[in-house]
This record gives structure tokens, sequence and C-alpha cells, in this order.
């Protein structure tokens, strides 16, 4: 049976992606803030961390367009050769008080991309297992 899954245990908190958030980590000694989720603190190494969830409306910091198929693996896209590759665009957004965090873009009209522009949160279907379920991947988009 066909069902929606996430592409990665413990990314966010729920498959709707009107209200899903992204499972970070915040350091207890420091109180810097990483995605994914950590065992220790990129910033202090302490291992003293604990998860936390993460805003679900940003801002963009900067972006590119990806006009080339990444190299597989790591690369796991829907896509089956470089034939079959669509280009996306990829940003990294500022979580205010939080982290940036490195995500797919979803937005209508790229000629209209601004870096300090209001993203938020979203999930959509990337690619299926071979169990026949959809994985779903989160990505930020314009803010409603």
């Amino acid at each position: 049976m066909n069902q929606a899954i996430p592409i990665a245990e413990g990314l966010f908190t729920s498959l709707d992606p009107t209200v899903t958030q992204l499972i970070g980590s915040r350091c207890t000694e420091c109180g810097s803030h990483s995605f994914p989720r950590m065992d220790s603190c990129p910033r202090c190494c302490s291992r003293s961390v604990e998860p936390v969830e993460l805003s679900r409306t940003g801002t963009l910091w900067t972006w590119t367009r990806q006009s080339f198929m990444p190299p597989s693996p790591p690369y796991r896209g829907p896509e089956t050769s470089h034939e079959t590759f669509q280009p996306f665009l990829m940003g990294m957004v500022e979580l205010p008080g939080q982290c940036r965090v490195i995500g797919r873009l979803q937005l209508a009209d790229e000629d209209r991309i601004e870096i300090g522009m209001k993203l938020e949160l979203t999930l959509f279907p990337y690619t299926s297992d071979k169990d026949g379920n959809t994985l779903m991947n989160y990505a930020f988009t314009n803010v409603e």
C-alpha cells in the first residue's frame, strides 16, 4: 500500500505541510542550534544537547540553481539519468535566533527571488522507495 512517509526519521514533526517543523538540536551549554539534530554541539563540542523544534519561518540568506545532476551517491533524487534530471533551486534560510538551514526552494518565480525575503517551511513528495511509498521531503516556499 502506497503511503506518504518522511524521507528520514526524526527530520520533521508531521506530514502535514501546514504545521510541520524541522527537528534540530540546541546545546544546553552554549545555546547554539543546529540542523539536522546532532549528538554533540558543533560550536563547543558539548554532548549536552537536546532536540528542539525549529521555527517554520525565516529569511533567505543565499540561494543557487542546481542545474546539473549531483553525484550519486550521495544524491538520492528521483532522476534515473542526466537526461531525466530537472534543475531545482536550493537556498540557505536563516531561522530567527536559531540557525541556518539548507533546503530546496519551491518558489513560483525565480526572477523575484531576493536575499532577505520571508520564507516558510513546507513538505513535498520527493521520490518513491522500493515499496512504492512516497518519500516526503522539506522545502521552503513564499510566506502566504
